[in-house]
C-alpha cells in the first residue's frame, strides 16, 4: 500500500536522499504527495531500510567476491554432539 501511493521511483526522482532524516524527509513527502506525515514517515522508513539493505547487500557481494579462504568443516563437532558428549 505504501508503495502504490509514493512509488520508490518517484522518492528517487525527488532526490530525497537524506532519508536518514525521517522527520524532516516526512513533512516533504507529506506536503508533495498530500498524505499525513505518519503515513509519509512509515514510508520513509521503508524506503531507508530498502536503501541500507542494498548497501548492505553490495559490501556483502565485494566482501565475498575478495575470494575470502573457506575453512574446511569440522566433522567432529556434530558427531560428539550427537553421541551426548
Amino acid at each position: 500500500m505504501y508503495h502504490f501511493c509514493v512509488p520508490t521511483f518517484m522518492l528517487i526522482e525527488y532526490n530525497v536522499s537524506n532519508c536518514l532524516d525521517i522527520v524532516n524527509g516526512a513533512k516533504f513527502v507529506a506536503e508533495t504527495f498530500n498524505m499525513t506525515e505518519n503515513f509519509a514517515k512509515k514510508r520513509l522508513i521503508l524506503f531507508r531500510d530498502k536503501l541500507l539493505q542494498a548497501k548492505s547487500d553490495e559490501e556483502h557481494r565485494r566482501y565475498m567476491e575478495l575470494g575470502t579462504p573457506r575453512l574446511p568443516p569440522n566433522r567432529m563437532k556434530p558427531m560428539r554432539f550427537l553421541k551426548g558428549h
